[in-house]
């Protein structure tokens, strides 16, 4: 039998036909309160005059060359953000958190300086495993940005930084591990390591030419720039890596490197960037960068168009990583291509990649997903869902499926809770167990 042949047959096709089914039932279910529910409860009534003026807005984002999720100025939007919990506890705004937000918002107004804070807690458990079952992991965070050079202006000059900690909880591992304990191909707890504290970014972004031009240079995280798409992020979003990382896209973690940003017309945009293929989290990376001198390029071309349905994100990126000696790792390109269009409350998205020469685990990568937006009729409640297809770059190994259903619920305006289920189809290098059910549970405190 060929080797293809191998992978795939007719019980593999009913569960991966299953797993789609269910996992797209459960996500297209209707929710209360849409347009189409005739029980949707007439709109608020205009605020009483009476009532005090609500808080002034968080003070306006500064332009970015990083746009996803993940880029230290989103993080910072994503924590500023009012939110409207299910539990408000009055007491807690007064004391705490109205007092920070007026400290906050002073520094910016004042001085430029936008600080945020976050403390994301995550747990995940396996059904069926070789080696571990479990892995918990935490991450604090304090990313801020400084804008020096032309504050309310189009051209601004900022330096970015990022204070992160991330630590195991109890467990023998952290979530990051769990997919190599249980033979996946991919990461099933995408960036939920295990590491002291360190300052992971650090860098001088320049806007130029009424926002035309810009570039970014320094300690900087190339997840947050590339291939990006609006829940590719571990903390607010999908946690499986073939939605919220690239497994296909050879790129580094934390390292120095440079990335220059054009936009030929207000909705396109072409990035080239240059980074330490041997970055790390904790280190300087001045000594790899300069002396090994082995590398990640990268380009990419975007359209980011507002249509009549919504808006909608769709890229095309190219890359080449150089080979890495001491590493043993040989040298390699790929591609991505992705499309992602907003439909009202409805958010889907598909994406490819493909990686030559066995630089990554996945050799084809295919992922599509779905995201349901205010669910409920609650603002900041979100469901997504995805199902990926792999090709490992293995010849031993099968062909893998995958899928995630998270629902994220704003439970206090400071505070998401996200349960989540996982299913791994044909585990790539676990034969031993033909699926695997991964159970998690996410915390997210902002302030």
């Amino acid at each position: 039998m060929s080797r293809r042949g191998a992978r795939c047959g007719p019980l593999a096709g009913t569960r991966r036909g299953a797993l789609i089914a269910v996992l797209l039932a459960a996500a297209l279910h209707p929710a209360p309160g849409t347009a189409s529910d005739p029980a949707q409860p007439p709109p608020a009534a205009a605020s009483d005059p009476a009532q005090p003026a609500p808080d002034p807005p968080a003070p306006a984002a500064e332009p970015s060359v990083g746009q996803g999720p993940e880029d230290v100025g989103a993080v910072i939007e994503e924590v500023d953000e009012e939110k409207a919990g299910r539990l408000p506890i009055p007491v807690l705004d007064d004391l705490v958190f109205d007092p920070w937000r007026e400290v906050k918002r002073h520094l910016a107004d004042r001085f430029g300086l936008r600080l945020a804070a976050a403390w994301t807690v995550f747990y995940q458990r396996a059904s069926n495993s070789p080696g571990q079952t479990q892995g918990a992991s935490a991450i604090f965070e304090l990313p801020g940005t400084w804008t020096l050079i032309g504050k309310g202006t189009p051209d601004v000059g900022l330096l970015g930084f990022k204070l992160e900690d991330r630590h195991r909880l109890g467990t023998e591992i952290p979530p990051e591990r769990l997919g190599l304990e249980i033979g996946s191909s991919w990461q099933t707890g995408t960036g939920y390591a295990s590491f002291d504290a360190a300052l992971v970014e650090l860098w001088w972004e320049q806007h130029l030419f009424d926002d035309r031009a810009a570039f970014r240079i320094g300690k900087i995280l190339p997840n947050a720039i590339y291939d990006f798409h609006e829940f590719k992020s571990y903390r607010t979003g999908y946690t499986n890596a073939a939605f919220s990382r690239s497994p296909v896209l050879g790129q580094p973690s934390f390292g120095l490197g440079a990335v220059v940003q054009l936009r030929p017309t207000s909705d396109t945009y072409l990035l080239a960037g240059i980074h330490d293929a041997n970055g790390g989290a904790r280190d300087h990376g001045f000594d790899t960068f300069f002396q090994r001198k082995e590398y990640f390029l990268a380009t990419e071309l975007g359209w980011e168009p507002e249509l009549s349905m919504g808006p909608g994100r769709y890229h095309v990126t190219a890359w080449r990583v150089e080979k890495r000696n001491r590493a043993g790792r040989p040298g390699a390109w790929g591609i991505t291509g992705l499309a992602e269009q907003r439909f009202g409350r409805l958010l889907p998205f598909i994406r490819y990649g493909y990686a030559q020469d066995q630089v990554t685990p996945v050799e084809h990568l295919l992922s599509v997903g779905l995201t349901i937006l205010e669910v409920f009729g609650h603002d900041h409640d979100v469901i997504g869902i995805g199902v990926s297809w792999g090709e490992p770059t293995r010849s031993d190994q099968r062909d893998q499926w995958a899928g995630e259903l998270f629902y994220r619920m704003q439970v206090l305006p400071n505070l998401q809770v996200t349960p989540s289920i996982q299913g791994i189809l044909d585990p790539a290098a676990n034969r031993k167990h033909e699926g695997i059910a991964i159970f998690g549970i996410r915390a997210r405190f902002t302030f």
